[in-house]
């Protein structure tokens, strides 16, 4: 299949998979609720030559709305994953009782983009940046930030150099010019922001913002400004 594809078919991979690892637990919900049993029993019921992802992928229209195939999962593909085509037609009916798939034409399942954006609004969020952290940023440098924070701390180191060194701008923030720092109180410090301090240590030295000798560091390039 093309690889622009690859993200809805690992979406609808992802479902089933994760409804045939959790068989025996929605076994026990369905016997408690009789529409889920019928639902999950008609579609076992059928057969499967293929399931097809069928949809546009502008922001106002669902899959459910287009004709236009974006992915077509067929019967050989199905079986190459070695599930069994009767534990995959019982997931669907799963998928289906909780409004993430629609059945179409023939033997065509559609996955429902507003189903599952409806799930993403249920699930916990991660809290935005501290205001602390834009501290002494720029608006453009606090927009990067913003991409790899969450309270005080950062989700990520990022690999893209461009925006490493705004994050390590920000970190070399948290050193005071002239003052000299052990190892540890290095570690200490970095250690609140991402539990890789030793990466993030390394960085401020490569990149120029800390310096080190005799087993201190020190600033040694970065803006100053005194952290309130």
């Amino acid at each position: 299949m093309p690889a622009a594809h690859a993200p809805v078919l690992s979406t609808l991979a992802v479902l089933i998979t994760a409804i045939l690892a959790a068989s025996p637990s929605h076994a026990a919900e369905a016997d408690a609720d009789p529409a889920a049993t019928a639902a999950t029993a008609n579609v076992a019921a059928s057969t499967l030559d293929a399931v097809v992802v069928t949809g546009s992928r502008t922001s106002t229209r669902t899959v459910k709305n287009s004709s236009t195939p974006i992915d077509v999962i067929s019967a050989e593909d199905l079986a190459a994953t070695g599930q069994d085509r009767r534990e995959v037609l019982e997931a669907l009916g799963v998928l289906a009782v909780e409004g993430l798939v629609t059945k179409g034409d023939a033997e065509a399942w559609v996955l429902q983009e507003s189903g599952l954006l409806a799930v993403a609004d249920l699930l916990p969020k991660a809290p935005p940046p501290a205001p602390r952290v834009f501290f002494g940023m720029t608006a453009d440098e606090g927009e990067v930030l913003a991409r790899y924070t969450s309270g005080n701390r950062l989700t990520e180191i990022p690999s893209k150099r461009s925006h490493r060194l705004v994050v390590l701008e920000r970190l070399a923030l948290e050193f005071d010019p002239g003052t000299r720092y052990e190892e540890r109180q290095v570690n200490g410090i970095l250690s609140l922001w991402h539990p890789d301090y030793a990466a993030l240590r390394r960085a401020l030295v490569d990149e120029g913002f800390m310096d080190r000798g005799g087993g201190e560091y020190w600033r040694a390039g970065g803006r100053v400004t005194e952290l309130g």
